[in-house]
């Protein structure tokens, strides 16, 4: 394959890297609100929410980590 296309697939795995780090600081983000709206606001659907928001940013966090195995197996395979 060409070098412009494993630049390409490089810039992409660099950004979903970065994506990932972001990810684990609006994980920690959702669970502090989650508790604070269980246990400090008492909103009648709080844990229906929390849950959502929870829910939400696992699969965020799945997708994102099953496209970082898919670039480097992308890259691994322009490598060889």
């Amino acid at each position: 394959m060409n070098l412009c296309s494993k630049q390409k697939i490089e810039k992409k795995l660099t950004n979903l890297y970065k994506q990932e780090k972001r990810d684990t600081l609006q994980g920690i983000i959702v669970l502090i609100v989650s508790v604070l709206c269980l246990i400090v606001i008492k909103f009648p659907y709080s844990i229906m929410i929390a849950g959502i928001a929870i829910a939400l940013h696992t699969i965020n966090t799945v997708l994102t980590k099953l496209l970082i195995k898919n670039y480097e197996k992308m890259r691994n395979n322009l490598s060889v």
